[in-house]
């Protein structure tokens, strides 16, 4: 994903994030085009227990792309601006760490606080 996301659009984003769910939870096909390599992603299927793990990356970059869209409206008065490309943006957000969880979020098996 961190390899393909640059130059991407924000469709392209959301329809990999689809199609890996789809991929994992429906037995769909794996993406095609400038993702292809997920398709190395495919024997995750068998472990349902990955899943939410796997699908991170994605959800938080569809997270990210909604997030800037809000806010761009709401500044906007309901129009998107121009400017930095929205990854761009999403690449602003990850450096600022605005996609990561709140401390404490994750816990190991044994309870403690991970990460």
């Amino acid at each position: 994903m961190a390899r393909n996301v640059i130059g991407a659009n924000s469709e392209e984003l959301r329809e990999v994030q689809k199609t890996m769910r789809a991929m994992l939870k429906e037995g769909g096909e794996p993406p095609a085009g400038r993702f292809a390599d997920l398709k190395f992603l495919e024997p995750v299927r068998e472990y349902k227990a990955r899943h939410a793990s796997t699908m991170l990356t994605f959800d938080a970059v569809v997270d990210a792309l909604d997030q800037i869209e809000a806010k761009q409206k709401n500044r906007r008065g309901g129009r998107l601006t121009t400017g930095l490309s929205q990854c761009d943006r999403v690449h602003v957000l990850i450096e600022k760490n605005l996609l990561l969880r709140p401390a404490g979020h994750f816990r190991s098996r044994a309870g403690r606080r991970s990460g």
